[in-house]
This record gives structure tokens, C-alpha cells and sequence, in this order.
């Protein structure tokens, strides 16, 4: 959906409604409906901020850890961003810390970007 992202949102909605939202790939279709958000001409911050915190409660509720983290990460990056204090530093802080393993990873890079940690 290289350039169309407003596609890519609409392909993301067909695919959350034929899945339904009890679907292990929900939260994913979540975040990355929150990221095409973001990528439109004018990105809708407010959009983006619920695909990511539905990601985020989805992933817990079904132990999607790094998806879990995923979301996070994008949801403090995201009102950071928008110069508000996140909220859900304290949660992402929380998700990183229960990985043992993987820190060269991009994801757990990034969350440790986003946390300022070493």
C-alpha cells in the first residue's frame, strides 16, 4: 500500500470486520491501522492514539507480549510527539522489563530509545 495509506486503512477495516475484534490478529490490524493513520497526508493523532491503545489492551488480554510492547511504544512515542506527558511510560517500562532476551531486537530497541534507557 506504498502511498495509499488511506487504502491500506480501508483493507485494515475489511479485515478487522471479517475477523472480528475476538481474533488474535486484532491487535496487530490495530496497530498497524494506528501507523497508516499517521502516515496520511494529514495524520489523525487522535485515531492513531485509539488504534494503539486498543492494540495495546487487545495484546495483553491474549499474551501478546511484543505486540503488547509494539503498542506501547508507539502510543508514548505518539503523544510525545504531540508534546502531551505519556501516560503509559510507567506500562511500556512494565512490558519491557519482562523480556529476558532479544534486546539487540528493533522492537526492544526501540521501546529502550523511547524509555531512555541504556
Amino acid at each position: 500500500m506504498a502511498g495509499h495509506p488511506d487504502r491500506a486503512v480501508e483493507l485494515i477495516d475489511e479485515a478487522i470486520t471479517l475477523g472480528g475484534e475476538e481474533e488474535t490478529s486484532a491487535p496487530d490490524f490495530r496497530m498497524m491501522r494506528g501507523d497508516f493513520l499517521m502516515m496520511l497526508p494529514k495524520p489523525d493523532h487522535d485515531g492513531a492514539d485509539a488504534c494503539y491503545r486498543a492494540a495495546l489492551v487487545g495484546s495483553h488480554a491474549i499474551g501478546m507480549r511484543l505486540v503488547e510492547l509494539q503498542a506501547a511504544t508507539r502510543l508514548v512515542d505518539l503523544q510525545q510527539a504531540r508534546g502531551q506527558t505519556p501516560d503509559e511510560s510507567d506500562g511500556l517500562r512494565r512490558i519491557y522489563e519482562t523480556f529476558t532476551e532479544g534486546f539487540d531486537e528493533p522492537d526492544l530497541a526501540a521501546a529502550r530509545l523511547t524509555l531512555g534507557v541504556g
